[in-house]
């Protein structure tokens, strides 16, 4: 070959590794350029000599970035290999960049508008709508379904220390007989007119008004008549009166020459009582006057919930726990508002073993669970009050402690409104709706290949399929050993330091080779004016 020739390939040679180390500075200005691309991944090149020329072969090791969080839950980070799924028209996209939001018609998209693939899910039963990956597009007007009360579940203590207590009144001294000089307490049988209290002898015909109100409230008035001919002359005869005029509410006894009277029933009570003579009487008495010396007291507990019928309007029911003199008993009574009224199950008993421990509640009418009338056209509302211990929560005891009754939890629900979204490790985008219920409605897809170097890459980072990185395997994350995560986005994985060693190789290959072809134009010069 001549000198000309052998000028001719240095040349050559040495114009490819220009070319070479230049494609290499461009390639690491494009890295430090996207240092801040959500998603990008650095480029590297290697030499490799082709027919006496140098080129330079570059390709993308899909290392993983760190992430940033951003608080916007529709921003996606992959740990894994895998990549994002993305359509525009009838081609297919495959990105790490996930910051996606919902445009207007409610499509996931990605910042330059292509959409997220993946699958719907159906919010009625929580199935795939259709195994096709397709777009993901959630209805932002999207409603959850109102869903009726059926259970129950209360929690808290009913005071065991609580005592029902029985009205009393008594007068407020006894009546005595003095005999042979010594004073004792009347009994039942003693002579009217042989007592103590006795001003002016009773005569026959003469009255003693019996006066107050029952436990009820209802006004007494009944009169004791004198003798033998009328109501009798003996203590035990006004105290069969006194009976006779409280009914069945309350009894009387002579206690310790007392006059009691104690109502039958526990409870809060209106009775009074008062016992004095007829003006117009012969004989008088100076009656004790009577007092008040226990208090009628129910011990209970009231506590109120909401529940909802099959349309999710609420509605309000009351129970109300009465602490019976049985140990461990007591009267529930469930009550709607007045528009409800109450079919099965408005009254029963709850009972308590002897360490406080639940046993169970006993509808009065035999009913197996509180059946309630919404009373507004919408059916029946079936409740099951669950009052023991289950799954992990205490339910309802009876220690010696304050009482609090409430309420634990109801499956009931007003219908709701999207309000926003979270997205978990799967992938699974789920609404969350204003009525407390979160529901699957999508799932993201992502893709996987054999060889990722090998994926053609493209503007906006994203990379599509080609021969050398084989056809995408699209599943789940957990399918692809990939997990998203919400809020955070990856960066770029260009590491500055490197990129800038790589520039100064590249500088120094490129100043290196153009001294060879300057050295080579000096020499094919020289060998110029030799010839001449």
């Amino acid at each position: 070959m001549s000198a000309n020739g052998q000028n001719i390939d240095g040349f050559s040679t040495a114009l490819s590794g220009l070319n070479a180390q230049q494609s290499k500075l461009e390639l690491v200005g494009n890295n430090i350029a996207n240092i801040n691309t959500i998603g990008f991944k650095s480029s590297r090149m290697t030499f490799a000599e082709q027919f006496g020329s140098t080129i330079g072969v570059s390709y993308t090791p899909f290392k993983q970035g760190g992430f940033q969080n951003t608080g916007n839950v529709t921003d996606l980070g992959i740990r894994g290999n895998s990549f994002f799924v993305l359509q525009k028209g009838e081609d297919q996209y495959f990105s790490r960049d996930g910051s996606f939001t919902f445009n207007k018609d409610g499509m996931l998209i990605n910042g330059g508008g292509l959409a997220i693939q993946g699958w719907m899910i159906d919010p009625k039963d929580n199935t795939n709508i259709s195994n096709e990956l397709d777009d993901i597009i959630i209805d932002q007007n999207l409603v959850a379904d109102a869903r009726e009360t059926q259970n129950v579940r209360l929690t808290g203590n009913l005071n065991a220390g609580l005592n029902p207590e029985n009205e009393v009144w008594s007068s407020v001294s006894p009546f005595t007989v003095t005999i042979d000089g010594l004073e004792k307490n009347a009994e039942t049988d003693t002579e009217i007119n042989q007592l103590d209290q006795i001003t002016t002898q009773f005569q026959n015909g003469d009255i003693i008004h019996i006066t107050g109100t029952d436990r009820l409230g209802e006004k007494i008035n009944e009169s004791f008549t004198f003798g033998d001919g009328y109501d009798g002359t003996k203590l035990e005869n006004i105290i069969s009166k006194i009976n006779d005029a409280f009914g069945n509410n309350s009894t009387v006894g002579l206690i310790d020459g007392k006059i009691k009277l104690t109502d039958d029933v526990v409870g809060e009570s209106e009775t009074s009582i008062n016992i004095f003579s007829a003006e117009d009487n012969i004989g008088d008495i100076n009656f004790p006057g009577f007092a008040n010396i226990t208090s009628g007291y129910t011990p209970f507990v009231k506590t109120s919930m909401i529940v909802y019928d099959t349309l999710g309007k609420a509605h309000e029911i009351t129970i109300q726990y009465e602490k019976t003199t049985n140990p461990g008993e007591w009267i529930v009574k469930i009550e709607g508002s007045d528009s409800e009224s109450v079919l099965e199950g408005g009254t029963g008993k709850v009972m308590f073993d002897a360490n406080g421990n639940f046993l169970n509640l006993e509808y009065t009418d035999g009913a197996s669970e509180f059946v309630l009338d919404p009373g507004n056209g919408t059916p029946p509302m079936h409740i099951n009050f669950e009052m023991n211990t289950k799954g992990g929560f205490t339910g309802l005891t009876q220690f010696d402690s304050v009482s609090s009754v409430s309420l634990r939890s109801q499956d009931g629900k007003q219908s709701g409104i999207l309000t926003g979204f979270k997205v978990d490790g799967a992938g699974i985008i789920k609404g969350l709706f204003s009525n407390g219920e979160v529901i699957d409605l999508a799932q993201v897809a992502t893709a996987q290949f054999k060889n990722a170097n090998g994926l053609r890459k493209e503007n906006g980072s994203l990379y599509m399929e080609s021969k050398e990185s084989g056809t995408a395997r699209i599943e789940i994350a957990e399918e692809n050993a990939s997990v998203l995560e919400s809020g955070v986005l990856e960066m770029s994985n260009v590491d500055l330091a490197n990129q800038f060693t790589q520039m100064i190789e590249a500088q120094r290959g490129f100043q290196a080779t153009s001294r060879v072809v300057t050295t080579l134009n000096e020499v094919l010069n020289e060998a110029t004016r030799l010839k001449g």
